[in-house]
């Protein structure tokens, strides 16, 4: 999901030609959407994960890069908090529930599995590049999900230009 942040205050004073913004050098950003659902078909809350900048320290940037594709050690805490939070709680917890990941390297971590197992979670992997056979039931659920977000930002718009 690609979204613009439109700031509402100005640094500049009013009649200036260049008009400076404080926006925390945010003026693009990027999220993912995670979106899950319960095999019947109910589906769970989305929620959005923002993307932070890369770490300023060389060694640190280079670690993250190479062991968690540009993410930091906390990955796998929250990959476990996660999990906590969507299948710990869930409905008929004594029976296996199945999440399919893509295959990336902060979800394979054996805490992560490990925890995985504790709840009755069945981890499948996604292999490279097949990540298409998904697209459909992602496609019906993005589409609602972005046309909703894209409605709140024009009404949230409409409201201030008023």
């Amino acid at each position: 999901i690609n979204f613009e942040y439109l700031p509402k205050q100005t640094i500049s004073k009013r009649g200036v030609k260049t008009v400076w913004v404080s926006c925390g050098n945010k003026e693009k950003a990027r999220a993912t959407a995670m979106l899950l659902a319960y095999w019947e078909g109910a589906k769970i809350t989305p929620f959005l994960i923002f993307k932070c900048a890369p770490s300023k320290i060389p060694e640190t940037r280079l670690e993250n890069a190479t062991l968690r594709h540009g993410f930091s050690k906390t990955i796998i805490v929250k990959k476990k908090k996660n999990l906590e939070f969507h299948f710990a709680v869930r409905p008929n917890r004594d029976d296996n529930s199945l999440l399919i990941w893509y295959d990336f390297s902060g979800h394979w971590t054996p805490d992560v599995q490990a925890y995985a197992a504790s709840i009755n979670v069945i981890l499948l992997k996604v292999p490279p590049r097949y990540k298409y056979v998904c697209q459909p039931a992602d496609i019906s659920w993005n589409k609602p999900l972005k046309a909703g977000l894209r409605a709140l930002w024009v009404n949230r718009l409409r409201r201030q230009l008023v």
